[in-house]
Parts: C-alpha cells; sequence; structure tokens
C-alpha cells in the first residue's frame, strides 16, 4: 500500500454517501467528520468503482 488515497475521497463520500455507508466502508464521527474502514472502502471501490463516474478536469 502507498498510502495514498486512490480516487479524492471527499468527491466519493460526497456522491456516494448512501452506497459507502450500507456496505459498512464509511460511518459518521460527529457532524462533519467521517470515519472510513480501509480494507471496506477499497472493496467497495473494486465493486463499485467502474459504475460512477469522476469530474473531468479542465485543461487550458
Amino acid at each position: 500500500r502507498s498510502g495514498r488515497c486512490p480516487v479524492n475521497l471527499r468527491w466519493v463520500i460526497f456522491h456516494q454517501k448512501e452506497s459507502l455507508e450500507e456496505n459498512g466502508a464509511i460511518i459518521r464521527f460527529g457532524k462533519r467528520r467521517w470515519l472510513v474502514d480501509e480494507d471496506r472502502f477499497i472493496n467497495w471501490l473494486r465493486e463499485n468503482g467502474s459504475s460512477f463516474s469522476t469530474p473531468s478536469r479542465k485543461i487550458n
């Protein structure tokens, strides 16, 4: 493991929150914080990573 998240974690939580919670990959901790179960999150990415699109960057 490289120690770096393979995706923008904030973006994924914002757009896929319900699915991540259902799979136990994240749980709410306080008002604005999330706890992430790394193994479940990586498994969720493997199963669902191709079913959602990431925002494209504008190239100037």
